[in-house]
């Protein structure tokens, strides 16, 4: 699957013109200059070959890892738990990607890639973990606060409405309290005249 997608994952981890002042110092930088790294996990053995990546190394036939060896293991794991929370959130939310794909294999991408887009959506509201809850609260302390001024602002303008059509109203009473209809008043114009002349 992932050769056949090959074209799609290199143009994702090209390089663009604004990312040259990031700093680059990881391993394939020379094989492939133009691109990030992509973490993958052991699954993938061997894509080095096609784009820069980096996998876990696997522990030989009846030997150990050495210790560099762990300690890179641990630290490309430790990276890529965001990666698997979100992959496991994905598969929480959409049968879709979770269980076998039995539909026309031409439209799995327009699929795969909305059930992607609807889980960022959700991952925006609902964190992967605790340590994204500080981003997404003041997110939503923003949002409060400019919910909060729209309601201010729409009870002055009632609040101001109401005073008008009550201030409105008591002067038409008074004027019917007292005998006066509108007819008493001369508004500047005869019945019949057309007003827009």
């Amino acid at each position: 699957m992932f050769k056949a997608n090959l074209g799609f994952h290199s143009a994702q981890l090209e390089k663009q013109p604004n990312d040259t002042n990031v700093s680059d110092t990881e391993t394939l930088r020379d094989k492939f200059p133009n691109q990030w790294a992509v973490l993958a996990d052991k699954g993938y053995q061997g894509i080095q070959e096609y784009v820069r990546g980096f996998t876990p190394v696997k522990r030989p036939p009846h030997g150990q890892l050495t210790m560099e060896q762990e300690r890179a293991n641990a630290k490309l794991s430790s990276d890529r738990v965001i990666v698997e929370n979100f992959f496991g959130r994905l598969k929480t939310l959409w049968g879709l990607v979770s269980d076998k794909y039995t539909w026309k294999r031409d439209e799995y991408n327009m699929y795969f890639q909305t059930c992607v887009a609807l889980t960022n959506i959700h991952v925006r509201f609902n964190p992967l973990r605790n340590v994204d809850g500080e981003g997404y609260n003041q997110y939503k302390n923003r949002l409060l606060s400019i919910g909060s001024k729209i309601k201010s602002k729409n009870a002055s303008s009632k609040a101001k409405y109401r005073e008008n059509r009550r201030a409105r109203i008591q002067a038409v009473l008074r004027r019917a309290s007292t005998g006066y209809t509108s007819d008493d008043y001369d508004v500047g114009y005869e019945e019949g005249d057309d007003i827009f002349d």
